[in-house]
C-alpha cells in the first residue's frame, strides 16, 4: 500500500496505527490524517527513538497491509512482530 492510498483510507487504518503504537493518542491520529511525516516526527516525539528506526518501523506497517491476511491457525497474530523492535515501554521490544 502506498502512501497515497493510505492516507485515503486513513480513518479506517488509524485503530490499526494505534494498537500496533499504543502511545498514539486519538489527537495524535487526527493530527497525522495519513501524513507519513507526521506520524514519524509523532513517534519520534512519543518514543525518542533514532527517526531511522521509527521510518523503518513505519515501512514494516505500510508493508503489513500488503501482506496476505493471516489464518487464525498461524502461530503468529497479524499485530505481533511488527513494531516491536525498537526500545519502549520497557526498555526493548514495546514499540
Amino acid at each position: 500500500m502506498t502512501w497515497d492510498e493510505l492516507r485515503v483510507q486513513w480513518n479506517e487504518l488509524s485503530e490499526h496505527a494505534r494498537r500496533h503504537w499504543t502511545r498514539l493518542t486519538a489527537r495524535d491520529l487526527r493530527v497525522i490524517a495519513g501524513n507519513r511525516e507526521r506520524l514519524v516526527g509523532i513517534l519520534q516525539l512519543h518514543y525518542g527513538a533514532h527517526r531511522r528506526t521509527i521510518e523503518r518501523e513505519v515501512r514494516a506497517f505500510t508493508r503489513s497491509f500488503c501482506a496476505p491476511q493471516r489464518s487464525a491457525s498461524s502461530p503468529i497474530a497479524a499485530d505481533e512482530g511488527v513494531g516491536r523492535t525498537v526500545v519502549g515501554e520497557r526498555g526493548r521490544g514495546a514499540f
